[in-house]
């Protein structure tokens, strides 16, 4: 009898204990139904680093175009700098000045060549100073005179201007510090008479102004056609 209990009371416990254990598995199969799925780290890895990616572009984009606007505004401010500059004149004006000495200091014992000096000089000084000079007078003086020599062979000697050829040799230019417009000449010539068998060199200095890529003005010892006996001695 004690061992059909004994056996009733292990069956028993037996039941409980598999029900027990078979009520524990569902609750535990519900548990896991109803929660939440775990999240997954690698994905927002991922979407972070997308985002940086971006970001980080965002601003390199943003670079360029400042790179790009700050060099386009330093080539307007070099631009606008460079145009504002006041042209460098200095160079042309003392070649349009060593031009014009050329043209005034030189002419040969010949009509042709008096009268392409003074058309020279009608473009390179302005209308006042060629009237002043007496450009076209003069001229029509001289183309006298050689008229005169190559008929008779004499040298006319009844008025101040001499049968004189005239070449320019150099010049020395130098800018007055307080006037821009305003410029001291020294001049080397070299002049011949027709009976003369080599030139004379002589050196002359003159006050210069020079305007608006003309000679408004010429100072200095003597008209050049109009030249002293003295200098052929």
């Amino acid at each position: 009898m004690q061992d059909k209990r004994k056996f009733r009371l292990l069956v028993g416990v037996g039941v409980v204990t598999s029900a027990l254990i078979f009520i524990g598995l569902i609750l535990l199969v519900v548990h896991f139904m109803n929660a939440e799925p775990p999240t997954l780290e690698v994905p927002n890895q991922i979407q972070s680093s997308q985002a940086e990616s971006q970001e980080t572009k965002t601003e390199e984009s943003s670079r360029v175009a400042l790179v790009d606007g700050s060099s386009s505004s330093k080539e307007e401010i070099i631009k606008t700098t460079e145009s504002s500059r006041p042209p460098v004149r200095e160079v042309d004006e003392v070649s349009n000045i060593r031009n014009f000495l050329s043209v005034y200091f030189t002419w040969e014992l010949q009509e042709d060549s008096v009268t392409e000096r003074a058309e020279l000089l009608q473009e390179l000084m302005t209308e006042k100073l060629y009237d002043k000079k007496e450009i076209e007078a003069d001229s029509e003086v001289l183309k006298e005179l050689i008229d005169t020599f190559n008929e008779t062979n004499e040298i006319n000697t009844s008025n101040s201007m001499q049968l004189l050829s005239s070449r320019y040799l150099s010049s020395q230019i130098y800018q007055d510090t307080n006037d821009e417009t305003l410029y001291r000449i020294t001049v080397r010539i070299a002049k011949q008479a027709p009976y003369q068998d080599a030139p004379f060199m002589i050196e002359e200095a003159y006050h210069l102004r020079f305007e608006d890529n003309h000679v408004t003005d010429l100072d200095g010892p003597k008209d050049q056609l109009r030249s002293d006996t003295n200098d052929s001695e």
